[in-house]
């Protein structure tokens, strides 16, 4: 996407928190009636919830049984550094980098499984509810990072992990950041020298070479970036694997 551009959509879902991340809409569809704990075995480390699930009530309850997804806690670090959370199905759908993703990895390596479903109405069922599969097939890790486009989570399987057992984190940050900020990853090898020419940066992380900042900073090599407003600048590939994704999925533009 060269100089960048602006990812559109007629549809937001949930409970707005990544709406700033967006274009305006024109309509809005809510999923919070597919919300609430359907299975929770805390011995296995495994629940399953709606994906309207808000996910300050999720970790509430987790918290309960000393177990949690590995996620920032908002009221300190902020909702960008914390991955924007949201909804259960918001936090997959965008997959925003967070300040546990070093260690833990990034929202879509929680899913087992989930039922997604189509413009159309369509449902489908993918996973299972074993951390460790055998079926060969992710497909319920398509929706992932894909901002409700195309395909949209009704129920999904997450892994938890213990909260005494969370390392130690990685991000730097002078203030919470609270809106949405432009968010940048490079390679490691033009890290520093990204880090050093981003203007406005509130916080960085070296490990995960993530850095967020309010002011638009310069496109990364074979890096990206994503900012207010639907703000999109990436390389050309992801460019063409998002079209081919819509043109299979979504191919009358209903969700775009």
């Amino acid at each position: 996407m060269a100089g960048g551009g602006t990812l559109s959509g007629r549809r937001l879902r949930g409970l707005g928190t990544k709406q700033g991340f967006l274009a305006p809409a024109v309509a809005f569809e809510s999923t919070l009636g597919e919300g609430g704990l359907i299975d929770f075995s805390p011995a296995d480390q495994v629940v399953e919830v709606g994906a309207g699930m808000p996910i300050s009530e999720l970790q509430a309850l987790l918290g309960a049984e000393g177990q949690c997804l590995p996620l920032l806690d908002p009221a300190e670090w902020g909702a960008a550094a914390a991955g924007y959370p949201g909804t259960v199905g918001g936090l997959l759908a965008c997959n925003l980098p967070h300040g546990y993703m070093a260690s833990c990895g990034m929202p879509r390596d929680w899913v087992l499984g989930a039922t997604l479903r189509r413009p159309d109405g369509t449902e489908a069922k993918s996973g299972s509810r074993a951390v460790k599969s055998v079926a060969g097939y992710d497909a319920h890790k398509l929706g992932v990072g894909a901002w409700g486009r195309g395909l949209m989570y009704v129920r999904v399987i997450l892994r938890t992990y213990p909260t005494k057992g969370l390392p130690a984190m990685s991000i730097v940050q002078s203030a919470p950041i609270q809106a949405p900020v432009f968010i940048q990853r490079c390679l490691r090898s033009d890290f520093d020298s990204m880090l050093r020419q981003t203007p406005g940066v509130v916080a960085h992380d070296p490990q995960t070479q993530v850095i967020w900042s309010q002011e638009r900073p310069a496109t990364p090599p074979e890096g990206w970036v994503i900012g207010p407003g639907g703000y999109r600048a990436r390389p050309a590939w992801m460019d063409e694997a998002e079209a081919a994704f819509l043109s299979t999925f979504d191919p009358e533009g209903d969700w775009i």
